[in-house]
């Protein structure tokens, strides 16, 4: 498989088939993104971060830029979809946010056992901010420094927050109503069971 670095580099010297496989590997990824928060408008919310990187892709340095760049275009287009849904409110960024509404429609992901389950529903309980420092660390396998760059913000301070996030987590499934054996193995093994959730399958129509 094209390294990502090889794909962006050809990519920006005009080479379009090599963009298209590059975008394509975050397909997925955006989609499971934006629809275990907002289902209703996941598809039109990756198509929007996807014609950004297209836009933008002369400004991209590195693999690793390419990355913190596509999830951080998608925490602002998803932030500035939330301002545009709750415009009474004023949102500036996601410290403050418990969580987003996904609409009627159900989720896409599909957890296969009992304790991703309840580990989903744990996860969307917390700040906005939370969920996005997990997820990228957890299931991107993004390091510090990576997720600071998508989510403007200092390693030191995304140190911390994986620091605090991991407590909230725990928390918020100790006081869950959910099976106590699901809520046991889930204290039991945190680290591994919020990283099984990067191997979760979308049930696409």
């Amino acid at each position: 498989m094209p390294d990502e670095a090889d794909l962006l580099a050809a990519w920006q010297q005009g080479n379009a088939a090599a963009g298209a496989q590059l975008v394509s590997r975050y397909r997925d990824k955006l989609f499971r993104f934006f629809d275990l928060r907002v289902s209703l408008d996941a598809e039109d919310l990756v198509q929007r971060t996807l014609l950004a990187c297209v836009e933008s892709r002369q400004d991209i340095r590195s693999r690793a830029s390419f990355r913190s760049f596509v999830f951080g275009t998608a925490r602002n287009l998803l932030l500035q979809h939330m301002r545009d849904r709750s415009r009474a409110a004023r949102v500036d960024d996601f410290s403050d946010v418990a969580g987003v509404d996904p609409g009627p429609s159900p989720s896409r992901v599909v957890a296969a056992h009992e304790e991703q389950r309840v580990l989903l529903l744990a996860l969307q309980r917390l700040p906005l901010d939370t969920q996005l420092v997990l997820e990228l660390f957890y299931w991107e396998n993004m390091p510090p420094q990576e997720i600071g760059d998508a989510l403007g913000m200092p390693r030191s301070t995304v140190t911390t927050r994986l620091h605090r996030a991991r407590l909230a987590l725990r928390e918020t499934i100790e006081g869950m109503r959910a099976p106590a054996a699901a809520r046991a193995a889930l204290i039991g093994d945190i680290e591994g069971w919020t990283a099984s959730l990067q191997h979760l399958e979308l049930r696409m129509p």
